[in-house]
């Protein structure tokens, strides 16, 4: 076993450049991971705060001011689809 390390280490005197070649790619992976947590959290946290929207505040925004796909999906689930037309046509802006 003392001659696998020692063979080990002298190795890696003569290869040195081998501990680097680790090192950095640890460093890249390990910034690779903090990233996508960091863009996870955030996604979280941008989540939360769409479900803070209720309906008063669903109906007041402008078509312009969120993404249409998303207002679809969470305003219809939130009431009936017969509603949903009269909703912009209370508010005076019709189908824009």
């Amino acid at each position: 076993m003392k001659l696998a390390v020692a063979a080990l280490v002298s190795w890696l005197l003569v290869n040195w450049w081998v501990l680097i070649v680790l090192g950095a790619l640890a460093l890249a992976g390990g910034a690779g991971w903090v990233h996508r947590l960091q863009q996870q959290r955030t996604w979280a946290r941008v989540q939360q705060q769409a479900l803070r929207y209720g309906l008063p505040e669903l109906d007041a925004l402008h078509h312009r001011d969120f993404e249409p796909t998303r207002l679809h999906r969470r305003v219809c689930a939130a009431r009936p689809a017969t509603l949903a037309p009269t909703v912009g046509a209370a508010l005076g802006r019709g189908h824009e």
